[in-house]
């Protein structure tokens, strides 16, 4: 991987850190800018423009299993032409609520589909799996079969809104999910 590249992961991951920090000096409208800022590192995009980002994100990640947006949870993101999947509609309303709060407007300006808990939750979930591609496509490190089953997760979990009230009895949906897709490594583990 030339040097240019490493320098681009390492600011990446370095990103990533300081909006995981939980110090309460770093407030989640900040954890947000620093995030996408991490995957624009990671991805090689140009910073401000969504419709790069959508794209590498898109390309890097390769989810199989697409989920259509509106076909399932309670977030029900309204798809785009050329777009109909909850991966793009998720990053293209991180994007437009970083936008917004970057530019000093409140978080609720942007009229987001995810809420703020919920963007930081699944970026912070997706930029390690895309850290793990981009050290892939360089032949650094080979993606194992978990790696992508969680990428192909992500489309599912991004339709929850993993943040509200259920009660006691109901399992979460972020469990429910992951569980499905340990199960369900499992199974091919032990299928001859």
């Amino acid at each position: 991987m030339p040097g240019k590249d490493w320098q681009r992961c390492y600011e990446a991951i370095n990103a990533f850190n300081l909006a995981n920090t939980d110090s309460e000096a770093v407030p989640p409208h900040m954890e947000l800018i620093l995030l996408h800022g991490a995957f624009e590192r990671a991805l090689g995009a140009k910073g401000g423009d969504t419709h790069e980002f959508v794209a590498k994100l898109s390309e890097f990640l390769q989810i199989s299993a697409r989920v259509q947006c509106r076909t399932r949870g309670a977030i029900q993101p309204k798809p785009r032409v050329n777009e109909p999947f909850v991966l793009e509609a998720w990053a293209r309303d991180f994007c437009v609520s970083r936008g917004s709060v970057a530019h000093g407007h409140d978080y609720a300006a942007s009229k987001p589909t995810w809420s703020l808990r919920n963007h930081l939750l699944l970026a912070t979930y997706l930029l390690p799996l895309v850290m793990k591609r981009v050290l892939a496509k360089s032949g650094m490190l080979v993606m194992r079969d978990e790696d992508a089953a969680l990428i192909d997760a992500f489309e599912c979990l991004a339709c929850f809104d993993h943040f509200a009230r259920s009660s006691q009895r109901t399992t979460p949906p972020w469990r429910r999910i992951m569980t499905e897709v340990e199960l369900d490594l499992m199974a091919r583990k032990f299928d001859p």
